[in-house]
C-alpha cells in the first residue's frame, strides 16, 4: 500500500495493520506533494527545480501482459438481465430511508 502512495522505501508505518491501512488510505501520495512543492518553488521563488523527481515511479522492465479476451456471460446470470432504476447514490439505496428516518437533517 505504501508503494501505491509513492512513499519512499525507508518509511516505517507504525501501529497495527488496521492503523497502517487507515494512515496509508488517508495519506496524500508523496509524489503529488513533491510535484506541488516543485511548482510552488518555481512560481513563488522563481527557482526552477533541477533533476528528476526523487519519488517518481519506476517503469516496469517488461511490457504489461496482453489484455484478456472478453468471455460470454455465464448462462446462470442471463435471467438477471432487465431494466432497473439507476442507483440513487450512497446512503440512499433500498431501505436507507427507513434506517435513516430517525436522523434529523437541518433545513
Amino acid at each position: 500500500m505504501a508503494q501505491l502512495q509513492t512513499f519512499p522505501k525507508d518509511v516505517e508505518i507504525v501501529g497495527t495493520l488496521a492503523d497502517a491501512q487507515r494512515q496509508l488510505g488517508n495519506a496524500v501520495p508523496s509524489l503529488l506533494a513533491e510535484v506541488l512543492a516543485r511548482e510552488i518553488k518555481q512560481q513563488l521563488f522563481g527557482v526552477t527545480p533541477s533533476g528528476p523527481l526523487k519519488l517518481a515511479v519506476k517503469t516496469a522492465s517488461r511490457p504489461p501482459p496482453p489484455p484478456e479476451t472478453v468471455q460470454p456471460v455465464p448462462h446462470r446470470y442471463l435471467p438477471l438481465r432487465g431494466s432497473y432504476d439507476a442507483h440513487p447514490g450512497t446512503g440512499k439505496g433500498y431501505r436507507a430511508i427507513t434506517r435513516n428516518s430517525s436522523i434529523k437533517t437541518a433545513a
